[in-house]
């Protein structure tokens, strides 16, 4: 949701919701099953966060809801539970939200998570929960439709609540 704050001096009102029954509509979606459920670790893909900007995020899944008449686990039906990572471009003023990309994540992580637009256009993000037991998993994929995999990283035995690239922990040294 956006609030009136203008750094500390504003009403405090709620502007617009942002999500399944807020104020947006979502272009090239299937309402309502496309928004964002359980979303963690927003950011932006823009220098701009107002008026017309994309926000990015991983969207964990958890109780999405689906169309009426959508079974979810039926064949031919969507899983019940599923992750995605979105960038979308809002348009604040024709209150519309379009995905600028949209691919469902390697596997359903319930917790956590995050992504983001890094400095060379791909989009990383971590999967919190990604595999089967205890295993986290960060990944840097192509921004384009076929979203492809160019690195990725993973924790055994742990979960990665977030991941964050970082250039380096020693100074002067970057990678």
């Amino acid at each position: 949701m956006k609030v009136d704050y203008a750094n500390g001096t504003g009403a405090g009102d709620i502007l617009w919701k942002l999500g399944y029954h807020g104020d947006f509509t979502l272009a090239g979606g299937t309402d309502p099953a496309d928004w964002f459920y359980a979303q963690h670790g927003p950011s932006f893909g823009t220098t701009n966060t107002t008026g017309k900007f994309a926000p990015v995020l991983f969207d964990n899944g958890d109780d999405r809801v689906f169309s009426p008449g959508v079974t979810c686990g039926n064949t031919g039906e969507p899983p019940c539970l599923y992750s995605t990572v979105q960038i979308l471009q809002l348009d604040e003023i024709a209150m519309t939200a379009t995905f600028t990309f949209h691919p469902t994540a390697p596997s359903y992580s319930f917790f956590g998570g995050n992504a983001e637009v890094l400095a060379n256009g791909n989009v990383e993000f971590c999967e919190a929960a990604g595999l089967a037991g205890a295993a986290g998993v960060v990944y840097e994929v192509t921004p384009d439709s076929n979203a492809q995999t160019v690195w990725q990283m993973q924790t055994t035995g742990l979960f990665a609540y977030r991941g964050q690239r970082i250039p380096s922990l020693y100074p002067g040294v970057q990678w």
